[in-house]
């Protein structure tokens, strides 16, 4: 490196310190250990929007010690830089693998959930026989985390201790083709919710109306998984449904459906993720500002 390069990187270290943006987006043009120490800096700072940019110019540096950095930053009190960490592991895709599947062993509940959805999003075999095991875990929220990682990965050695969960009630999701018809007619919601979802991703039409009728009607929180299962399912003709999910009474159902815009959504969609931005909870704020830039960034 030459003397010129390293006084440009002290430079842009002193600047991003103080929260200069362009400075903090030149640092990730340089793999170098001066940069990468800087940038790991500004993930400390008050100001999330720092961070995110931190965030985003450690992705680019490409060293493979910014993944723990990456995980660490999904529990980050502000939710769009918890949404930039997760954006960068499934872009980052199968090199994560491996240390996500080791963070697994260290992290509480909550943050396994986040892993195990990303590793699912991701789609790495190598992965199964770490998330395995989670689908007899005692809380419901990583069980089921678990199960739809494991679900979308396509593994089929998890049929049998999937099925086993839901005969014991531990786990509500169905896997099999064979018995998803029975289980549509199941008096347990939980079995018929995901036995929709499980044919609805095969593109059965009719397990998807079943989710908008379940949806649309008044089954408390069961209506925020449903809302964010149609990041899997949805389409333009979903944006009506999701648009009016947006302004729900239910909170947790509005964050679902605009984090769900954000994934699938164009441009007719964004006069409802601009209302949603004035929105008074702050997660939905963050998810619909969030929602907004990604679509931006497709273009579309």
């Amino acid at each position: 490196m030459g003397l010129l390069e390293k006084a440009s990187i002290i430079y842009h270290g002193v600047k991003a310190t103080t929260g200069n943006k362009d400075s903090l987006r030149a640092l990730g043009n340089y793999r170098d250990n001066m940069s990468f120490s800087i940038l790991t800096r500004v993930l400390k700072s008050e100001n999330h929007e720092s961070r995110i940019l931190a965030l985003e110019s450690l992705s680019r540096v490409g060293f493979k010690a910014a993944i723990p950095l990456f995980i660490t930053s999904l529990k980050d009190r502000n939710r769009l830089v918890s949404i930039a960490a997760s954006n960068i592991l499934i872009r980052t895709g199968k090199s994560a693998v491996p240390v996500m599947i080791e963070e697994l062993k260290h992290v509480d509940f909550e943050q396994r959930a986040q892993i195990m959805d990303i590793l699912g999003k991701i789609g790495d075999t190598s992965a199964i026989p770490a998330i395995t095991p989670h689908i007899k875990e005692e809380e419901a929220v990583a069980r089921l985390a678990a199960a739809l990682a494991l679900a979308r990965i396509g593994d089929k050695g998890a049929i049998p201790l999937i099925l086993q969960g839901i005969k014991e009630g531990k786990i509500y999701f169905s896997f099999m083709p064979s018995g998803l018809q029975d289980d549509l007619k199941s008096a347990d919601l939980f079995r018929k919710i995901f036995a929709a979802y499980t044919m609805a991703v095969s593109k059965d039409q009719a397990a998807k109306q079943l989710l908008i009728k379940l949806v649309e009607n008044n089954y408390g929180w069961t209506r925020c998984f449903i809302v964010r299962m149609f990041v899997d399912i949805g389409t333009p003709e979903d944006f009506p449904l999701l648009l009016g999910m947006v302004k729900d009474d239910d909170i947790w159902v509005r964050r679902g459906a605009v984090e769900v815009l954000g994934e699938i959504g164009d441009s007719t969609v964004m006069p409802g993720l601009v209302a949603a931005a004035n929105d008074n909870d702050s997660w939905v704020r963050s998810s619909a500002a969030s929602a907004i830039n990604k679509i931006k960034a497709r273009g579309k």
